[in-house]
């Protein structure tokens, strides 16, 4: 095996760091974690997986069904006022929010979308995470 695959990626090092300084103000429903946590920022590969840790804030809630979110990943995708719709998780995976699990047929948000389906469009907020998220301006 050569010495350069042994090690951790640079790119998700640095990552990590970066996330690592952003986490001071970010509201959370529930600790995780930390080792669980620092899996998911390391290993993390896309916008839409649901496991890259964004920069989300809840601006509005405008209806019991619907949240305004923002959703920015500096790597994949930014999202200044997106529309997120209650549903039921489809499948397993894990809130973008918290970064605890989501089972299947958990109350979840999903990102809605109608013509073009978002690059975060897999991802998913467990519906008690986005109750108690503060309104950000």
């Amino acid at each position: 095996m050569h010495a350069k695959h042994s090690r951790t990626d640079p790119w998700s090092q640095t990552l990590g760091l970066l996330h690592s300084l952003s986490r001071t103000d970010r509201t959370r429903c529930d600790a995780i974690p930390a080792s669980r946590h620092a899996q998911r920022r390391v290993t993390s590969t896309g916008c839409a997986d649901g496991e890259r840790d964004a920069n989300i804030r809840v601006l509005d809630r405008p209806t019991s069904r619907t949240a305004i979110v923002t959703w920015g990943d500096a790597t994949s995708c930014h999202y200044g006022d997106q529309v997120w719709r209650v549903a039921r998780a489809s499948s397993d995976g894990f809130c973008a929010l918290s970064g605890q699990q989501i089972h299947r047929g958990d109350v979840v948000y999903r990102p809605s979308h109608y013509r073009l389906a978002p690059a975060n469009a897999g991802s998913m907020m467990l519906a008690a995470c986005v109750l108690i998220a503060p309104i950000e301006c």
